[in-house]
């Protein structure tokens, strides 16, 4: 959220495999610093190694499923790729 622009460490991606879906989530680390200005920060990529293969099976965001970015015009769209 509010780093004043910097992306913290990305932290070892999870995965939940369901039937229909993966739900990837992936978390960043807490910027060590109490005050922050909310300016936004830099997408930084991340490699998430399945276990299983994605098969018919969609790809989700977890914070798109239980996470503060419901409500944000970035989970219109749940499923981000669909096989």
């Amino acid at each position: 959220e509010c780093a004043s622009g910097v992306t913290g460490e990305i932290l070892k991606p999870t995965v939940s495999y369901e039937n229909d879906r993966l739900v990837i989530r992936a978390d960043v680390a807490r910027t060590p610093s109490a005050a922050a200005n909310c300016q936004g920060n830099n997408q930084v990529p991340a490699t998430v190694t399945l276990k299983e293969p994605i098969g018919q099976r969609a790809l989700v965001d977890f914070q798109c499923v239980d996470g503060e970015a419901v409500n944000y015009p970035v989970c219109d769209l749940l499923e981000k790729w669909m096989p």
